[in-house]
């Protein structure tokens, strides 16, 4: 009876985790690889529970925080490869 309850909880688990990973992602913008990390588990976790689970508000809210992280990055990367470009440091 207890793998049936846990069965039953595994998505809300799963969501939860990835939530919370999608929170933290943005938090941790001073250890860059830390949150990279998380944002990018965030997203992998809710792909999974969507595909096996379906849809839920916590697995937005994971893609929506960790995707605001991601994309935060990388413009932050590209402008620091442009801003590197310009001023020539590459010599």
């Amino acid at each position: 009876m207890e793998k049936h309850m846990n069965r039953q909880n595994l998505p809300k688990i799963l969501s939860v985790i990835s939530m919370l990973c999608g929170i933290l992602a943005p938090c941790l913008v001073c250890y860059w690889y830390v949150g990279l990390f998380l944002a990018l588990v965030a997203i992998g976790l809710g792909i999974y529970v969507q595909k096996h689970f379906g849809r839920n508000r916590m697995i937005i809210t994971a893609y929506i925080c960790a995707g605001i992280y991601v994309v935060f990055f990388l413009m932050l990367a590209a402008g620091m490869g442009v801003y590197y470009h310009m001023i020539d440091l590459h010599k």
